[in-house]
Parts: C-alpha cells; sequence; structure tokens
C-alpha cells in the first residue's frame, strides 16, 4: 500500500507581484500494489475550498498492469 499527499503552490501570472494565489489545491492518493500479479489499483481525491460557494471536489479510480 502506498499513500501519496500532494498540494501545489500557486502563484500571481507572470508580470504581477510574486505572491501565492489562494486556495491551495490538495490532493491524496491510495495505491495497492498486488504482490503476485502485475496490477496496481489506485483511488485518488482532490480538491480546494475558497469559500462556501467556491469550491470543488474530484476523485477518480485507476487499474494499472505492469509488463
Amino acid at each position: 500500500l502506498t499513500l501519496v499527499f500532494s498540494g501545489a503552490l500557486r502563484t500571481q501570472p507572470f508580470g504581477a507581484a510574486l505572491e501565492p494565489r489562494w486556495p491551495l489545491p490538495l490532493g491524496l492518493e491510495a495505491r495497492w500494489h498486488f504482490p503476485t500479479m502485475p496490477l496496481t489499483l489506485s483511488l485518488a481525491a482532490t480538491g480546494e475550498i475558497d469559500s462556501l460557494d467556491a469550491f470543488y471536489f474530484g476523485a477518480g479510480a485507476f487499474a494499472a498492469i505492469r509488463f
């Protein structure tokens, strides 16, 4: 089992003051590697919240076969 946590720091566009843009997007992924098979299953979730009426969340499931 592998757990991955990620975040991204965005800045203002080039030509503007170099400062972070809020909110910060965050993500979490869990991967299960089958030791006797070339198969990996993953579950992922991501999102960001700026306010109660400005947010997004997403989720996905993935399968990979290693050759």
